[in-house]
């Protein structure tokens, strides 16, 4: 089936070009991963057309063409898949059906005589859960399109700005460089996993994979490196990259994840996962392209680029080590440092510090045991819950808050109630700032 046809209709979908993106002036969108370009890309994988981009229905196959459709204008990249062209069928099944999902597979050759038959894999899955009646949602009873605009539309376009920058560039790498769109993820990880049992180069000559899933709600700057433990130096290599690009890592060395570098692991592959975190539009049709961090995507891109070249740029290959244990399932959120109860009376209402823990942004702010939070950021606080609603990470960096609280002064004089002694309290507002980090 000849795929030019539907992937011109596709292109109508996007813009004609890029419009410009706040973060993105003076640099040149030939050579330069930008958040506009992600942005654009965006648009039209998470957009109705694509129904949510099932594995095995036509919503995914028009999510393939669009990225085919791409790729075909990169010069340099040929397609890499078993017949030639630049997809990999295999057999899936949906309701109890079979069907057939598409891997698409690219490659930008290796230029060393030495090193090209290596590979270096970054990939990224394409699909998601369609209009949710298969169960995968958590929003079961909606059966409305999941654009999966984050998840993983966010990953697929930043994969495909990759690709264009760096044919763009003219970049001649020394290893082979496969880039790889999987679709079945959300069904098992089926397209990683058949690329690996069936794979258009020998698995034994990947020397590297990175996976790219979920990237596109970068709270404060803080990214997820997962399998950092597969290979030695990985930690340190990535530390490096992401304190040039502003990026706060978790590290978090495992090599197994509920996405594809799990499928190159197991084959004993090392790999890195790039991941921003969990969130409440995750599996839910609320996740559209508008709540995307596109200038956290972009960043994460270069991140990508970085490591891609870095590792092509080495003699030796990294060798791999086991790096048992789950990956964290990272849900972003402002971290204090304390414990927190309800304030009770006599005293003000509001959020209790009952357990301050040393060494925390809560310390260093000045907070102490006993200190009641009234206002968050000119927000009233009037109990935990209402605290913990305003707890949310931003888009960007961390900033300091600014919060007011009720602290208790010198207990003042003893007052006969009844048969019982009342010490009365005085209470000061006390005005602090605290920089929060993300956990």
């Amino acid at each position: 089936m000849t795929m030019r046809p539907l992937a011109a209709l596709l292109l109508l979908a996007a813009p004609l070009a890029a419009q410009p993106h706040p973060g993105d002036e003076g640099l040149d969108p030939a050579t330069s991963i930008t958040a506009a370009e992600i942005g654009e890309h965006v648009e039209v994988l998470a957009s109705d057309l694509f129904e949510g981009r099932e594995a095995g229905t036509r919503g995914e196959r028009r999510a393939a063409a669009y990225i085919v459709s791409v790729l075909e204008g990169c010069e340099g990249l040929q397609p890499d898949g078993p017949d030639g062209g630049w997809l990999q069928p295999f057999a899936v099944s949906r309701h109890r059906a079979a069907a057939t999902a598409h891997n698409v597979l690219a490659r930008l050759p290796g230029n060393d005589p030495a090193l090209a038959h290596e590979c270096l894999v970054v990939g990224a899955h394409f699909d998601h859960v369609g209009f949710g009646h298969s169960g995968n949602t958590l929003d079961p009873t909606v059966h409305e399109i999941h654009n999966g605009a984050d998840d993983n539309g966010s990953g697929s376009a930043v994969l495909l700005d990759l690709a264009t920058s760096l044919c763009g560039a003219g970049w001649k790498p020394r290893r082979t460089i496969l880039l790889q769109w999987y679709s079945g993820e959300e069904l098992g990880l089926l397209g990683s996993q058949h690329w690996v049992k069936e794979p258009t180069h020998p698995v034994a000559d990947v020397a590297f994979m990175i996976n790219m899933d979920m990237v596109g709600r970068l709270a404060g700057r803080t990214l997820v490196v997962g399998g950092t433990g597969t290979a030695a130096g990985l930690s340190d290599l990535t530390r490096g990259f992401c304190d040039e690009l502003a990026l706060h890592m978790i590290d978090d060395p495992p090599g197994t994840a509920p996405s594809d570098n799990s499928s190159f692991y197991d084959a004993g592959v090392p790999c890195l996962f790039l991941f921003t975190g969990l969130h409440g539009d995750y599996h839910r049709a609320t996740d559209d392209s508008q709540k995307l961090d596109l200038v956290g995507a972009r960043d994460i891109g270069r991140l990508a680029e970085r490591l891609l070249r870095a590792l092509d740029g080495r003699d030796a290959r990294p060798e791999f080590r086991p790096a048992p244990g789950s990956a964290m399932m990272f849900t972003p959120h402002l971290y204090l440092g304390c414990a927190l109860e309800e304030a009770v009376p006599p005293g003000p209402e509001g959020a209790r510090v009952a357990v301050l823990i040393p060494d925390t942004p809560a310390a260093s702010a000045g907070l102490r045991e006993g200190d009641t939070i009234a206002e968050w950021a000119g927000h009233p606080v009037g109990s935990v819950s209402e605290l913990e609603a305003l707890l949310v990470p931003p888009t960007g960096e961390v900033r300091p808050v600014a919060l007011a609280v009720w602290r208790a002064a010198q207990p003042g004089a003893v007052r006969e109630r009844g048969e019982t002694s009342v010490r009365a309290r005085a209470w000061e507002r006390v005005e602090l700032e605290v920089l929060p980090v993300i956990r």
